[in-house]
């Protein structure tokens, strides 16, 4: 019971820790690709395995840079912290072997819309946690 709570705990954090990578500018042009997805999105084991492990990633990288960001004395302060940790945020994703930063966000934002696709994610996620 307790790992469960942890888990759903750690997956809060990591939909939390998507968002700053979805905001990138440079990754304005992956909106369209979307589109026209179904709720019904297929998404290959090996991917899913490859998104949670960058995603795990990335939430490790959001969490590295809080305590900075609350330090940061005014508003330039936190904007520049905050483009720091995109930036080590998408280097994240493109160190993960098997998907691309644009796989990434398609699959997390399939994931807000497809509760089948979010459970797998789930699973793999308690598939990925060390046994306690």
């Amino acid at each position: 019971m307790i790992m469960t709570r942890h888990l759903a705990a750690a997956a809060t954090g990591l939909s939390l820790a998507l968002a700053p990578v979805m905001a990138v500018p440079a990754f304005a042009q992956t909106e369209g690709q979307t589109e026209g997805m179904d709720t019904q999105t297929e998404v290959s084991d090996e991917l899913l395995t490859a998104f949670v492990v960058a995603a795990l990633d990335v939430a490790e990288v959001s969490q590295s840079y809080q305590a900075e960001l609350q330090e940061a004395p005014d508003e330039a302060a936190q904007q520049a912290v905050v483009q720091e940790a995109q930036a080590a945020m998408v280097a994240a994703v493109e160190e993960t072997d098997g998907i691309t930063v644009d796989e990434y966000i398609s699959i997390s934002e399939a994931a807000a819309v497809d509760p089948d696709l979010d459970g797998r994610i789930q699973m793999k996620l308690q598939e990925m946690q060390p046994a306690e």
